[in-house]
């Protein structure tokens, strides 16, 4: 998983505009907002809103459709455990990935960003 989503933001990253950026960014921002209500399901569809900006990006429709495939498959799995104020405090730990990734992708930075993803999906 984690391979194949540095691998879409590479491909993606010279695609990426200011419009994108934006829309990273509102997604952010969002999320923060569903942590704060202790709302997951928004937060969930603010996470794949995120991630489909760079993923629309790489113009690669089979990648992009297999990473969301398997998204959905890891995403939901191992997060119910948690009680509210662990899921919020494990959210906001995540969102702070993608202010990472954004200011990867704001630098230009493919490395960084690769391996901000790398840790998104691995270690978190």
């Amino acid at each position: 998983m984690a391979l194949l989503d540095g691998y879409a933001i590479e491909l993606a990253m010279p695609n990426l505009t200011e419009d994108d950026i934006h829309r990273l960014s509102n997604a952010i921002d969002k999320m923060n907002l569903a942590i704060n209500k202790l709302n997951y399901d928004m937060y969930y569809d603010w996470e794949s809103e995120f991630h489909s900006v760079y993923r629309e990006a790489c113009d690669n429709n089979v990648l992009a459709t297999l990473i969301e495939d398997l998204t959905r498959k890891h995403f939901r799995t191992g997060i119910y455990d948690k009680n509210r104020q662990e899921l919020a405090e494990y959210l906001a730990f995540v969102n702070n990935d993608h202010v990472e990734v954004l200011r990867a992708i704001e630098n230009k930075d493919v490395e960084a960003a690769k391996k901000q993803l790398y840790l998104h999906w691995v270690e978190h």
